[in-house]
């Protein structure tokens, strides 16, 4: 009777390890599309700007590529700062983003992974274009809360994508106690359920 009990209970076993392993994908995926949606537009955009770098162009330039390649690396550059300001100046759907990515982590049993996306998404999805635009403006080109004046960049006008920098700074001190408390609650949970998933293993 034990024999044909642990027979029994070897499949249930197997299948549960199955679902198992079947939820933890999918929360993965789920996380890697939450940070993805945080951090690509920002990385794009430095990706762009990294092209220029390697082809020595200076950002005053009024011609770096030459046409029609200056117009386009010139919008793609604020394409990818426009859209990474429009998540990352939203503090409702950043947090919102990082919390579900956090979750999902949890789901997947990554309880230090849930705590770091917490801790660290929401400050890169803004830090990664505010050190950009840093690294790019040049004399003459004056970026402020205002948007007053206008910042070319091999020729094309970035208007408030390299305005909205300066605001990033107080973004920064809003997202900070959030989010680090945020990741130590994410944390928490995670070892939590970390914990039971494997209580229940051993049962």
């Amino acid at each position: 009777m034990s024999g044909d009990g642990g027979m029994a209970f070897a499949p249930a076993m197997a299948e549960e390890g199955v679902k198992r392993n079947g939820t933890a994908a999918i929360a993965m995926r789920v996380w890697f599309a939450g940070l993805a949606v945080l951090l690509v537009p920002a990385l794009a955009a430095w990706i762009i700007r990294g092209v220029g770098y390697a082809a020595q162009c200076e950002p005053n330039a009024a011609s770096c590529f030459g046409a029609p390649y200056d117009a386009i690396m010139g919008a793609a550059l604020k394409g990818t700062l426009d859209l990474a300001w429009l998540i990352s100046t939203n503090v409702l759907l950043t947090l919102g983003i990082a919390i579900a990515a956090a979750l999902a982590a949890i789901v997947a049993l990554r309880p230090v992974g849930a705590a770091l996306t917490m801790l660290i998404a929401p400050l890169a999805s803004l830090l990664l274009p505010t050190l950009l635009v840093s690294l790019t403006a040049y004399d003459g080109c004056a970026v402020n809360v205002d948007g007053l004046g206008d910042c070319k960049v091999w020729g094309q006008s970035m208007g408030m994508s390299f305005h909205t920098a300066a605001s990033a700074p107080q973004l920064i001190y809003t997202y900070t106690p959030i989010i680090v408390a945020g990741a130590l609650v994410a944390g928490l949970l995670g070892w939590i359920v970390l914990w039971g998933a494997k209580q229940m293993q051993k049962s």
